[in-house]
């Protein structure tokens, strides 16, 4: 199951993961990555239970509550997003949850807040390009 994830086969992960349920139903992990499946394959209203599952079994487990954000932003329901992306705001790395989170304040009204997120995801992902870039540099390989 997990190669077929971490290959983006997530139709063949599927049913993999849901045999791995019957057997060890309370797992935040498994329900991670089945909500994440359904998340990847476009279908956000199907990946709500399950990150709702594993972001209720493991509060500390922030990646599903950065997901279940996701997902409840793209199924339409912004405002239920926001308390989750928030949660998950210090593991941004890229702006990509700042930026959803822009999102969500945008749909469920709170253009101020909109706009200042969504300066904050322009810095981080200008702060993250500049850091990568400047390791590729630091790392390139030159002639002697």
């Amino acid at each position: 199951a997990t190669l077929h994830f971490i290959a983006r086969e997530y139709a063949a992960a599927r049913p993999l993961l849901e045999d791995l349920l019957k057997h060890d139903p309370d797992s935040a992990e498994l329900h991670l990555l089945l909500g994440e499946s359904w998340l990847e394959s476009k279908e956000p209203s199907k990946a709500v239970p399950y990150l709702e599952k594993a972001a209720g079994e493991d509060p500390k487990l922030l990646r599903a509550r950065a997901l279940l954000g996701r997902a409840y932003v793209e199924a339409g329901q912004a405002e239920r997003a926001v308390p989750h992306l928030e949660a998950a705001l210090e593991t941004d790395e890229d702006g990509s949850l700042h930026f959803q989170l822009a999102r969500a304040y945008r749909e469920s009204g709170r253009a101020d807040q909109a706009t200042r997120t969504l300066e904050a995801s322009q810095e981080i992902r200008r702060s993250n390009e500049a850091r990568q870039q400047s390791e590729k540099e630091e790392f390139a390989i030159t002639p002697p």
